[in-house]
């Protein structure tokens, strides 16, 4: 017993130290997390996280009046220079097994990505949108059909080692007007800016200075909500933003 409990911390203690190799020029880490759709009859949850060797993988679980079962199990790799989403369905036909089905990437532009595999009878499309406020949809299409699973994301305190840089701007205040002399800052995670929310970060303003425009490994954890109050009768702005655990 004590044996599997010690692999088992070793196995956490490698996932979590890993981090996320980020090897690509899409910001794929918007996977990262948990979302879910909830219906009177079921729920479906999608989950994805940092596999012990940096690569993004996830598995969707299915909920019913009857029980509960992992559906599928999702990978986000780079194979042949080029990304690709790949999934295997764990209730396969057994007379015609299909193995990990692959979708390259054909196209991504604000936080929606597209991938395809025109060989494949269905589906042939698989789309992700990161683009809406605290939800993804994801649709699934064939050529004449297709269906979205719009989900709601769940933030949690799971925290992400990631690579970045912080980034420096001049304060605006809801009106659009720029305060002199006050700045907000930000993690860009590629290509994309995250507010600091350094109320909740463990981390200073002159850290931040200190590390200014540099390469940063950090560990983050990602949520949506008040950026400037914890309180919701105060004016606030709204919006994606990180808390910074600790600098690796």
């Amino acid at each position: 017993m004590m044996k599997t409990i010690f692999i088992t911390f070793i196995l956490s203690l490698i996932l979590y130290t890993s981090g996320y190799s980020q090897s690509n020029d899409y910001p794929t880490h918007l996977f990262l997390g948990q979302y879910s759709t909830t219906t009177d009859k079921d729920k479906t949850t999608e989950i994805w996280e940092i596999s012990a060797v940096g690569e993004l993988i996830g598995k969707t679980i299915y909920e019913y009046q009857g029980g509960t079962i992992l559906s599928e199990t999702m990978r986000i790799i780079s194979k042949e220079n080029k990304l690709h989403y790949c999934a295997t369905i764990m209730e396969q036909d057994p007379d015609n097994p299909q193995g990990e089905i692959c979708f390259e990437l054909k196209n991504y532009k604000n936080e929606v990505f597209v991938f395809e595999n025109i060989n494949h009878d269905f589906p042939k499309r698989i789309i992700y949108d990161f683009s809406g406020f605290g939800m993804v949809n994801a649709r699934i299409e064939g050529d004449t059909s297709g269906f979205d699973i719009k989900y709601n994301r769940e933030y949690t305190n799971a925290p992400y080692i990631v690579k970045g840089k912080i980034i420096k701007q001049p304060f605006e205040n809801k009106a659009g007007k720029i305060v002199k002399g006050v700045y907000d800052y930000y993690l860009n995670v590629q290509g994309i800016n995250y507010f600091i929310k350094v109320s909740k970060s463990s981390i200073k303003i002159s850290e931040l200075e200190d590390l200014l425009d540099k390469k940063i490994i950090c560990s983050v954890i990602f949520n949506l909500g008040l950026w400037d109050s914890d309180d919701n009768n105060q004016q606030s702005r709204v919006g994606k933003y990180v808390i910074i655990t600790k600098f690796e």
